[in-house]
């Protein structure tokens, strides 16, 4: 009962971290924030579109769409979930899909 116990408090907490790490109401609205922040760190181009993300201004909605267009059969929290724990992980993961996106 214990383990059971340990392992629903270990799940919560990574469900739970990335909305209470980035302040925000949602896992999507988290990885947005994750995303823009880890692309555009030392970036001097004030984009607005960077800039609107930034401010939550979809409040996830962006990144919930682009996680079911990715990973159709996974549920868009999952899906957000994962990305933002692979933002995490590895930041380059961010500036990578602008370069890609620009060629």
């Amino acid at each position: 009962m214990k383990l059971l116990i340990a392992l629903l408090l270990v799940l919560a907490t990574a469900y739970f971290y990335p909305q209470f790490n980035e302040d925000t109401g949602s896992v999507c609205g988290a990885v947005e924030k994750r995303f823009v922040r880890d692309a555009f760190s030392g970036s001097t181009s004030t984009d607005l579109f960077a800039a609107l993300l930034a401010s939550g201004a979809s409040d996830g909605a962006l990144a919930s769409a682009m996680i079911k267009t990715a990973y159709p059969n996974l549920p868009a929290t999952l899906g957000c979930l994962r990305m933002y724990y692979e933002l995490m992980l590895d930041p380059d993961v961010a500036k990578n899909a602008l370069e890609l996106q620009s060629k």
